[in-house]
């Protein structure tokens, strides 16, 4: 018995397959008279003409028709297809008709490449402007060849319009109702000669499998690729997708599209060949795209999602990202075809800091949006933003902003913001330009910002901040903040404080001199200033009241300014309009301007202001120190700010009584290096009457008055006029002092007779020296050297030139005496 069955199902296996062999003989012919219509219908799909190999039927896994070794005919090896697989029914089949319900492609390898000139070709095979751009037909195939042949014998159907109205695809013996398909093993290579680099992209390994897909139903689909990766299969695409139903616009889906491991490098090398690159922008590693639609009776939903955890970015100075650092974007939004968009879900994460972004768009009203967050560390943002880092923010943050933006199209185009963002216990550190003093080579840690605690508020076309409170080097300032109207904004702007400690802060700028302001404090300071972008001008108010600058005190500082802005909103103009300070005894007052951003030209005038603590506070570290009584003060500058120096001139006249150049004697530096004079043993200062010897001795040069008449330019202070004036002597000249430092005076040092005629007594020989009105003159060169102390350098010349001079005066009104007693003497006096 168990050999009879055996028996039966060997017999059975074998009538099946001669069945089969039977059956696909006969359908080989029937398949030959398809053929040319199966090419015809490639050759249009395509846009060219195209070549099949074999074509046979295959009844497993299903009934289909495969055709193999499909190539463009005109260039076999440019573009080719191994295996196209059309599925349909076997009694179909056998009645010689061929309606395909599913399409298959397994093993296609196609280049596109467009050239330099635009022009594009698939392997060599040009693609006519015609039909890349117009759709038409590849030559040879008619519309309407490709979907419905008119006969199944036939290579094609006639389009002219006397045709039979009987439907075409009854008549037709190749025809289309897809419902699924498929790609295996597509590889794409996209190669463009029109930029520079030339661009070679490549779609390896797609696969893409479409099933039951039909109208008002949903089907499935499930693709793969490998795309601007190191990592196979990185693109890939799975869901469920519908034709639209009858009547229908959307069809339904609910489709994924994953782009994992993109690699950075390769998309910026793509993106800088098409020009599309940002200058300063930096990238490398990866990140992971992800985006889901699905449309339904609701409508439409994309979600997308950017995970850039893994990528690092920088831009220019302004923002670097490490790899590693959490950077994600992801959202829930509704488009719809009216071109509206609204998305209740938005987030944004770098690092800690977490923002949630749901906005709404239409075109009609414009954008709603809102962003919120809970409370962040701004230390977070020194982690990312490089310019930040050295100020070493900390404190919290909090952001709770809803904004109006209208439509480009709207009639009401002012911007509106509501909402507040709360700052907690905000800190940073102004970094410091000295060393610390207590520590060789450190740098000085820098002016602290504490405590900046308050709230900005925000409401429609306002943002204000009621006054804030922070401390700087742990004292309280109030900061107020006003700006009304977003689209050209005023601003408002107020600091006060009751006493700002001077020590304190900049010592913490510059620790090296901080011992200089003790005692410094600036009191009632009040700042305000204000802008309007709309008319593009604006106003600063400063004001001090009774302060100190050390050993200083001012009484008062008065500050009123103007300005106006560029259609940029930089700088234009400037007018300084009351600038008074009063105190170090005087007063001083300023003005100014600043024409075309660049253009400065400054006024000052001052008196009764004490020298000396002007200087001390100018000149801490100088040797050299100038004190008295500012008797009067006139300057007038004018220059380009954009380098300035080169290009300042101007003039500036003053006199100084009652004062001294401390650190410099010119009278004891001068006489001390005359010592050659004939006739006479020793220095000139030894022969200075003990009357004055403390001026000799003094480690100043004192004098009664001071006047200087200088121009400006060049670099320099051109001194046109120096005059010094003390009972006992004087110092006439001209010269240059360099605004670098440097000094080059030509002076004379008069030593008048009141101290003259006293060396006299102690050195008649001395007399020889004296000019008609019994002056000794003695001229001087006076440079600065390396250390700051002025050098003297006396030109004894003139004084040997004048003893040699008086010495044989002398002589002839001795033998005129000896002549005619009193004869000498009388001319001497005709001639003096």
């Amino acid at each position: 018995m168990r050999a009879k069955i055996i028996k039966g199902l060997v017999a059975l296996v074998l009538l099946a397959g001669i069945a089969i062999g039977v059956l696909l003989y006969n359908l080989d012919p029937i398949l030959e008279r398809l053929k040319p219509q199966i090419t015809q219908a490639i050759s249009a799909a395509v846009k060219q003409e195209v070549a099949i190999g074999t074509i046979s039927a295959r009844l497993f896994p299903s009934v289909a028709v495969e055709v193999r070794d499909v190539r463009l005919a005109n260039a076999p090896e440019a573009a080719s297809v191994r295996t196209l697989l059309l599925n349909s029914s076997l009694s179909e089949l056998l009645r010689g008709q061929l309606s395909v319900d599913r399409l298959a492609v397994e093993g296609a390898r196609i280049t596109v490449v467009r050239e330099s000139d635009g022009s594009m070709h698939v392997g060599g095979v040009p693609l006519s402007k015609t039909q890349q751009q117009s759709g038409e037909p590849a030559p040879g195939a008619e519309a309407g060849e490709a979907s419905a042949p008119a006969t199944s014998g036939e290579a094609g159907a006639s389009s002219d319009a006397g045709a039979s109205a009987e439907p075409q695809e009854k008549k037709a013996g190749l025809s289309f109702a897809l419902h699924s398909g498929g790609l295996e093993d597509i590889q794409i290579v996209w190669i463009d000669r029109s930029v520079t680099p030339e661009v070679k992209l490549e779609l390896k390994d797609l696969s893409l499998e479409v099933a039951d897909v039909s109208p008002g139903e949903e089907g499935s689909i499930r693709g793969s690729a490998t795309v601007l990766s190191g990592q196979s299969d990185n693109l890939t695409l799975e869901g469920t997708l519908g034709l639209p139903p009858a009547g229908g616009v959307l069809p339904k889906a609910d489709v994924t599209l994953t782009l994992a491991a993109l690699a950075l490098d390769q998309v910026a090398g793509l993106a800088k060949a098409y020009g599309k690159y940002p200058e300063g922008l930096a990238v490398s590693e990866q990140l992971t795209y992800r985006t889901r639609v699905k449309i339904d009776e609701g409508g439409i939903l994309v979600e997308p999602k950017l995970d850039a955890d893994q990528a690092a970015i920088a831009f220019k100075e302004f923002f670097t990202k490490p790899a590693g650092a959490k950077l994600q974007f992801e959202a829930a939004a509704n488009p719809t075809l009216l071109g509206t968009v609204t998305a209740k879900e938005a987030q944004f994460a770098l690092g800690a800091i977490a923002l949630r972004l749901p906005f709404s768009f239409s075109p009609a009203s414009g954008t709603q949006a809102e962003v919120n967050s809970d409370r962040f560390p701004l230390s977070e943002i020194g982690k990312f933003v490089p310019a930040a880092q050295p100020f070493q923010l900390g404190g919290e943050m909090e952001i709770d902003v809803k904004a109006a933006l209208p439509s480009a199209n709207g009639t009401d185009q002012a911007p509106k913001v509501d909402g507040k963002i709360t700052l907690e216990n905000i800190s940073a550190t102004v970094p410091a330009g000295g060393k610390d003093s207590s520590a060789e080579g450190k740098d000085a840690g820098g002016l602290p910002i504490t405590a900046l605690n308050g709230v900005i508020a925000l409401s429609g076309e306002t943002v204000e901040a009621k006054p804030l409170t922070l401390k700087i080097a742990d004292q309280p300032l109030t900061i107020g903040l006003r700006v009304q109207g977003l689209k050209a904004p005023s601003i408002q702007v107020a600091a006060a404080s009751d006493a700002l400690q001077l020590k304190p802060i900049l010592g913490a700028l510059q620790p090296e001199h901080a011992a200089r302001w003790d005692g410094a404090s600036l009191n009632s300071l009040k700042l305000t200033a204000s802008t309007s972008l709309a008319s593009r001008s604006g106003k600063v108010d400063l004001s001090l009241g009774q302060s100190s600058l050390g050993k200083a005190t001012l009484d008062s500082v008065a500050v009123q300014a103007t300005y106006s802005l560029t259609p940029e909103n930089a700088l234009a103009a400037a007018n300084l309009e009351r600038a008074v300070l009063k105190g170090f005894g005087g007063a001083l007052q300023a003005s100014g301007s600043l024409a075309d951003g660049s253009e400065l030209r400054a006024a000052l005038a001052g008196k009764g202001l004490a020298v000396g603590q002007l200087s001390a506070l100018a000149m801490p570290d100088s040797k050299l120190q100038l004190r008295g009584t500012l008797d009067d003060l006139q300057a007038n500058v004018q220059g380009n700010t954009q380098n300035l120096m080169p290009t300042l001139n101007g003039g500036a006249r003053l006199t100084i009584v009652k004062g001294e150049i401390a650190g410099f004697n010119v009278l004891r530096e001068t006489l001390g290096k005359i010592d050659s004079i004939p006739g006479v043993s020793g220095v000139l200062t030894g022969f200075v009457p003990e009357k004055y010897r403390p001026l000799i001795e003094a480690d100043a040069t004192r004098f009664d008055t001071l006047q200087l008449d200088s121009g400006i330019g060049d670099s320099a202070l051109h001194v046109k006029s120096l005059a010094l004036q003390h009972e006992i002597y004087a110092i006439t000249g001209s010269g240059t002092l360099g605004m670098n430092g440097g000094m080059d005076l030509k002076t004379q040092l008069r030593l008048l007779p009141a101290l003259a005629e006293g060396m006299f007594l102690k050195e008649p020989k001395l007399k020889l020296l004296a000019d008609r009105q019994g002056n000794i003159v003695i001229p001087l060169v006076i440079k600065k050297s390396p250390d700051g102390i002025p050098v003297v350098l006396p030109d004894i010349s003139d004084l040997l030139e004048r003893a040699a001079t008086n010495t044989a005066k002398e002589a002839g009104k001795r033998a005129l005496d000896r002549v005619a007693p009193g004869l000498g003497g009388a001319l001497d006096s005709l001639f003096k």
